[in-house]
């Protein structure tokens, strides 16, 4: 999951801590703007599930890697 470590990097604290306390969620569409601002294309990224382009979320592992990290594991 390093590639989203990176872009964690890159975010600032608000976009962290509304993917901390909505972790799994939809993202809103400012969250993945902000997300995939510097990451390229949104299609190619391994941490991003568009199935449903309409309802854009994070893939199960990039979920999972924010909450080890919200809880400092």
């Amino acid at each position: 999951m390093g590639d989203f470590a990176a872009v964690w990097q890159e975010q600032d604290e608000q976009t962290r801590q509304w993917l901390i306390d909505h972790n799994g969620e939809v993202l809103p569409s400012d969250v993945l703007k902000r997300l995939t601002a510097s990451a390229g294309d949104a299609s190619e990224l391994g941490w991003l599930d568009l199935h449903d382009p309409d309802e854009p979320v994070l893939t199960d592992s990039a979920v999972d890697w924010i909450e080890s990290t919200a809880n400092g594991e």
